[in-house]
Order: C-alpha cells, then structure tokens, then sequence
C-alpha cells in the first residue's frame, strides 16, 4: 500500500532497508558507475552538435539584389570590396524607416531597374533610377561572418526565407519519431540537454553568433547546479513554476530592448532560469511516473518537447508579419505552462511509487479523493 499518514516511516524504513542492500551489491558511485555515465554522454553529445549544427549552417546573414554584375570599377580606382559598396548604394533602394530603426538598411528582394541605364553614368549622377522590381538575378550575400551556409549555397531568401524554418521543424519529426518509437529505452538523462527556443535563435542577437553560442552553452553549467538547490529548497513544483515564470518574462522583454549589450544579458538570464526548469522537469517527471511506466513516461515527456520544436520553427517565420509576435507568442504558452504545473502534486522527500496502484493512493492523499 502506498504509504500513508501511519505507515511512512514503515515504509522509507523498508525502502531503505532493499535500497542498503542494492548498494552493498553493486557498490555507491564508484568506477563502474563513473564510467557508465561516461560512455552515456557519448550519444547526448553527438545528438546535440547534429541539433545546435543548425544555428551555423542556417545562419543568417545580409543579402540584397545582384546587379550590374558584368561592369567592372577599375577606371574608379576603388578595391573590389568599395565596388561592391558602391553597386549596392546606387542600385538598392533603402528600406522605409521605422520608430525602431537605428541604422540605415537596405531592401532585399528589390532593387531599381536599371534597364538602359549606364553604370558611371549612375554613379556620376548623370542619370538616375527610378522603377523597382524584383530580383531578376540572384543576390549578394554578405559573408564576413558566415563564409558558407545553406541559406547562401541555395539562396533560400526573399520568397524561399521560410524554407530553412520549415527544413528545422523536419528535424524535429524525426525526433519526435524516435522518442515515440524508443521511448521505452530512454534513460532519464538522455533528453534533458535540448532547449530549442534560446539555443538556436542565438545568432539573432545581433552580435557575433559565436560569441552569444558560447555564452548560451556556458550559462547552462552553472544552471544545472542552481536547479540542484532550487528542487530542494523550493520542492520540485515551487522551482519549476518559478524558474519558468522568471524566464519567460524575461524572453518576452528581449524584443524590447534596444541595446545589444541588454538584450544579450536578458537573454543570458532566461536562458539561465529556462535551462534550470527544462532540467528541473525530467527530474519531476522521474518521480511522478511509477516504476512500471517510468521509462515510457519519460519517452512521453521526450515526445511532447519534439512537438513543441516542431512548431517553434514554424511560429518563427510570423516574425516576418511581426518581429515581437513569435517571442509572445512562446512566451504566452510557457506562462500558461507554468501555472498549470501547479496543479500536479509535490514529490519531494515521497519515496517513488512502482505501480499504478501506488500513484492512484498517492494522488488520493494529495487531493484529499476518497
């Protein structure tokens, strides 16, 4: 019987009693275990350097127009460098200024029609143009910061800029494919290392991307101790509901705030409270799952996060309708996330239950059913 108000002590007792025994047999956290968990990170390692690989293979990047690709600029007396400058300033119209716009930006599927237009003349001043029209002719990219990704090898801009979104949420069915169809052999460590939202969209924040990747991985150490003291001191359902409030609401500023330096620190503190929930959570749902069911719980747990990341790519793209409205978007569903783990029951210091029988009496006494 699942221990009750009289029977607790009984029960740790004869609990600790087979748990002693266990141990005396195969030994506390000695060479063997070191080394199991060794070879375990293998695999979670090689599973997330093919996840995060995409932050850099689909790294974005600027781009515009291709034109007067057949005129050369040595009568200028300019570098190659100043005369590709110089083609895009004449030939690229700039985009409509905006409340938040700090810089001058030009557009990206649209250029002038310089049809019967000469090229010296246009830079002299002599003759300007006036129509815009679609690229007609592929486009430049600019790529000081990421030399080569599939976005730039197969121009998957302007009309095809959703494809790589849609290309990321494919990955994600695999995922999800998996964690249903081997679920039953997860372990509990397996999943716990993937946090889509913050992970990838670390080149976004407008510095240099391998910077913020590497701050976004640095901050998860130091998380995963914080979540260790969180759980004990503020239970496993206090620390989860806190951790993923304090970290949405940050998420939700960053489209807020202007100065690169701020949005890199919000960011860097979500990404801290998000890590320290995310982890938080397998360890919850460890314990909430009977013995019976647990390793197929855990692969059900794995299986609802993919769903999420399959959507998240694609919520990504109404930031073309919208800039802020994906961020809100994520962050309304997280909130509510967060308020709705308050109706599942505390497990700190329970022993963890072995069957359904065990679960139904434990939720009896938390609910107080009869």
């Amino acid at each position: 019987m699942w221990p009750g108000a009289n029977t607790d002590q009984s029960v740790q007792a004869t609990s600790s009693g087979w748990i002693l025994k266990y141990f005396r047999e195969v030994g506390h956290f000695g060479r063997y275990q070191k080394a199991r968990l060794v070879l375990l990170s293998i695999p979670i390692l090689v599973g997330v350097l093919h996840l995060y690989i995409q932050v850099f293979a689909a790294g974005k990047s600027d781009y515009w127009c291709k034109s007067w690709k057949n005129e050369s600029c040595q009568d200028l007396n300019i570098t190659q460098v100043q005369c590709e400058e110089t083609k895009k300033e004449i030939s690229i119209p700039l985009k409509e200024s905006t409340s938040n716009q700090t810089e001058t930006e030009f557009e990206q599927c649209v250029k002038y029609n310089l049809t019967g237009l000469d090229f010296e003349a246009v830079i002299a001043g002599k003759e300007t143009p006036v129509d815009k029209i679609r690229c007609d002719d592929g486009w430049v990219h600019d790529k000081s910061v990421f030399p080569s990704t599939i976005i730039i090898d197969f121009e998957l801009v302007c009309s095809k800029s959703y494809l790589p979104n849609v290309l990321q949420s494919v990955y994600f069915d695999g995922l999800l494919v998996g964690s249903s169809a081997f679920g039953i052999l997860a372990d509990t460590a397996v999943q716990s290392l993937v946090y889509d939202g913050l992970s990838l969209s670390t080149s976004s924040l407008e510095i240099d991307p391998y910077i913020s990747f590497f701050i976004s991985g640095a901050i998860e150490v130091p998380a995963y101790f914080a979540c260790m003291f969180a759980a004990e001191w503020l239970g496993r359902k206090g620390s989860t509901f806190s951790t993923t409030l304090l970290g949405d609401i940050l998420c939700c500023l960053i489209p807020f705030i202007r100065s690169d330096l701020a949005r890199v620190a919000v960011a860097t503190a979500g990404k801290f409270f998000i890590t320290m929930s995310y982890s938080i959570v397998f360890t919850w749902g460890t314990e909430l799952f009977p013995t019976a069911l647990r390793s197929s719980g855990l692969g059900l747990l794995s299986m609802s996060s993919r769903i999420e990341g399959i959507a998240a790519p694609l919520i990504l793209i109404f930031g073309e309708v919208w800039p802020t409205l994906p961020n809100l978007i994520f962050g309304s569903f997280s909130i509510t996330a967060g308020f709705l783990c308050l109706l599942l029951p505390e497990t700190k210091g329970k022993p963890l239950s072995s069957s359904t029988r065990d679960i139904k009496l434990f939720y009896r006494l938390v609910t107080g059913a009869t």
